[in-house]
């Protein structure tokens, strides 16, 4: 019996080749029709007989091209009867309520194999790509998801590649990014005197690179500065050039087998590495290179190859440090003529560039994969290449298109229409005008993709000095958006009780905040819990000076102090230098400083680092405790005592591993038993953590265990950031809550 079916398909199904797939599925089955796209969906006519068509729509799902997802099948049987042979037919817009945007996907294995396969006319292509991988988002100038819609339209099919691109059954058949070294970019390597193009380009570098020097290199997102991981002035030149004292860098692998020798790997990191998103993982180091290069840290961050000129680079010089070509907080750079200078200067010896044009400037993703009872997490940390712009699909429908406009430091935006929430990459820094003109594109160019023509209503952060939140319409508490965060990824409206233990969020209360117990209901909230708040100081300052948050601790518990200490509570308590703060953060600052294991932040996190790491290598915890305290049905958490007693244990002897571990465990246990007790006073069985202490790893591992132990439903940040890189998402989410906010 034959029938017409109308087939929608939603999901991630634009730049995957999704379209030659259904034609080729189609045509061995025997059937008729056609298939377009449509935006962020894909529109489907077959004609068949019935036991053909029900395989057919079962494999549209089960064999999804490598690097797609499909979230829905929609059927429809219509009458008549479609023309003879099946036909992919041209693009068109549609106004389907969620837009998936094609992120960019790493080179596939048929495509590395190709590239070093002698006689094949790709061989050491540094653009080779097909349906399965290459650039996406960042070459897309307009939907759908055509060439000439790509930067790549700038370069003519060649006979042969026209030939592959409309051939039935070739894995090139519709490849947008298709190109070949006749009709494709091409790269040009520049150097202090002199210039090449081609494979001459590609071999300087790789000489420049051996000799122990330093290289900017032009991939799918920008440039990256690169180096041997074994050559000491290089790695000091790049530190120097990034200001960037201590702070880890990350190094690219050519494959598994090389990673292996220096990191552990587990079965959810190794999907992580070889997945089409190539982020940057997190691993436990078993091996050093140069200690420049990892600064004492006991984690290594790697990553595989994402673009072809990765790969011939690596394949000749092995393991490479890659890190983005940004400066000073500011974005990473995309054009050859902003890193002409850093060349004139000698503070980089070659340039490797190509004339593909990247329109959205896009960071390596990065990922850390963690334990919570017997399951294996993935975390996101930086969302970036490789996820963005793929949405998070809410629960809840935003009355008109919406702008959350995120916070000051690692700043996305989302972009909200329907129940599509789009957010961009991490821009850096809003105090830098660099960053603000990025983001400013940025959001005209996504607006433009998504169809988006009206004035979006905005919500931003309460921080009344936030560059990012100038102009707001709504403005809402900096840890109630980390909280509706996680409850928009899971689908939750609340009631929950939210942990937000993170740095720095302005409180309703005009006090720093981050160390909050709060109830969530909708678009309201209440605050039922924290740290005491202790007077430590202001701005950028207070969260880098971890010795002067260590006096303030010890100020706080009554401990005399003298000298230089005593002159600085007495300006934090008797001047306006100081300000009351709450922050989980600076009591992981101090407690790093009380041990001794680092007095500074010369990057963000770096104490609560290093007293993670010393806790990691701990053989047993020294038992502490952090003193609950209630007052007026209000739990605080008595901080200075716990910091008074650990450098009182670390002066008596007790080893600082034990200590570090010990900590960790009272802040656990703190969580826990003021959790459950506000939670069954409240009646709540929902537990959401959220803020950027929370890529601890101890401690998300203690809490979701423990929160499950005493039968609570724990949630948390999988899709986003649990970083201020997720604020976006919680901000989007309160607009589609009606009702105005209250908190207390």
């Amino acid at each position: 019996m034959r029938k017409r079916l109308q087939i929608t398909v939603s999901g991630l199904v634009q730049g995957i080749g999704f379209r030659p797939f259904v034609a080729e599925l189609a045509e061995t089955s025997g059937l008729n029709g056609k298939v377009r796209n449509a935006g962020g969906r894909v529109f489907i006519e077959a004609e068949g007989e019935e036991e053909e068509l029900n395989v057919f729509v079962q494999k549209l799902s089960s064999e999804c091209p490598q690097g797609g997802r499909v979230d829905l099948v929609e059927i429809k049987e219509e009458p008549g009867t479609v023309l003879p042979g099946f036909f992919i037919s041209e693009s068109r817009e549609d106004s389907e309520a969620v837009r998936f945007l094609p992120p960019d996907l790493a080179t596939c294995e048929r495509c590395e194999k190709e590239l070093f396969t002698k006689g094949n006319r790709r061989y050491r292509h540094p653009f080779i790509s097909c349906v399965s991988c290459g650039p996406r988002y960042s070459v897309m100038k307009d939907v759908p998801y055509d060439r000439k819609n790509l930067t790549m339209d700038e370069f003519a099919l060649c006979h042969e590649c026209r030939m592959e691109y409309e051939a039935p059954g070739d894995r090139r058949r519709y490849a947008q990014t298709l190109c070949c070294p006749e009709c494709g970019p091409q790269v040009k390597a520049v150097w202090a005197d002199g210039e090449a193009g081609g494979e001459e380009a590609i071999a300087q570098t790789i000489e420049v690179l051996r000799s122990g020097k330093l290289a900017a290199v032009k991939g799918i997102g920008g440039f990256h500065l690169v180096c041997l991981p074994t050559e000491k002035e290089a790695l000091l030149r790049l530190r120097d050039l990034k200001s960037r004292d201590h702070k880890p860098f990350a190094v690219m692998f050519y494959d598994l087998e090389g990673l292996k020798e220096y990191a552990v790997l587990s079965d959810r990191e190794t999907e992580l590495l070889t997945s089409s998103v190539r982020p940057i993982v997190l691993l436990k180091k078993k091996k050093e290179f140069d200690p420049e290069v990892s600064k004492g840290s006991g984690r290594i961050g790697a990553m595989l190859p994402s673009h072809p000129i990765q790969f011939l680079l690596l394949r000749d010089l092995g393991p490479l440090v890659m890190t983005s070509a940004n400066l000073h907080d500011q974005p990473i750079l995309t054009e050859e003529e902003e890193l002409l200078p850093l060349l004139k200067e000698g503070k980089i010896d070659l340039i490797l560039t190509h004339d593909r044009k990247i329109l959205s400037p896009l960071d390596d993703s990065i990922f850390q994969v963690v334990n919570a009872g017997m399951e294996e997490t993935a975390m996101v940390i930086r969302r970036a290449r490789g996820l963005v712009p793929e949405p998070v699909v809410l629960k809840r429908a935003l009355d008109k298109p919406s702008l959350a406009l995120g916070g000051d430091l690692k700043n996305t935006f989302a972009l909200g229409r329907g129940k599509g929430a789009y957010l961009s990459q991490h821009f850096g820094d809003m105090a830098e005008r660099s960053v603000e003109k990025v983001r400013d594109r940025e959001l005209v160019r996504l607006k433009r993709l998504l169809s988006i023509m009206d004035t979006p209503e905005t919500v931003g952060d309460l921080h009344p000095l936030y560059y990012s939140a100038q102009g707001a319409g709504h403005r809402i508490q900096h840890h109630q958006a980390h909280i509706l965060s996680v409850m928009a990824e899971h689908s939750l409206t609340g009631p929950v009780l939210g942990l937000a233990f993170d740095g720095t969020g302005y409180g309703t209360d005009q006090t720093i905040w981050g160390s909050e117990f709060l109830i969530l209901n909708g678009a309201s909230f209440e605050k039922k819990g924290s740290l005491l708040p202790v007077k430590l100081l202001a701005g950028d300052a207070g969260m880098k000076e971890a010795g002067h948050t260590l006096t303030a601790y010890l100020y706080a518990a009554g401990e005399s102090l003298k000298g230089e200490e005593k002159v600085i509570a007495a300006a934090l308590y008797n001047g306006d230098a100081g300000v009351y703060n709450s922050s989980m953060g600076r009591l992981f600052d101090a407690a790093a400083a009380a041990l001794s294991l680092c007095c500074y932040n010369s990057y963000e996190g770096e104490c609560p680092v290093k007293l993670e790491e010393a806790a990691e290598r701990a053989a047993l915890s020294h038992p502490l405790g952090l003193e609950l305290l209630e007052k007026d049905g209000f739990l605080y958490g008595n901080g200075p005592k716990l910091i008074h007693e650990l450098k009182k244990l670390r002066l008596e002897g007790v080893p600082v591993e034990s200590l570090a571990l010990g900590f960790h465990e009272a802040v656990a246990l703190f969580g826990l038993s003021a959790g459950e007790k506000i939670a069954k006073e409240a009646g709540v069985k929902t537990i959401c953590l959220s803020g950027g202490t929370f890529l601890n790893r101890i401690l998300f591992e203690r809490l979701v265990t423990g929160f499950r132990d005493r039968g609570f439903a724990v949630y948390h940040n999988i899709a986003v950031p649990c970083t201020d890189g997720g604020l976006s998402l919680g901000q989007l989410y309160y607009l589609t809550f009606t009702g105005e906010q209250t908190c207390v």
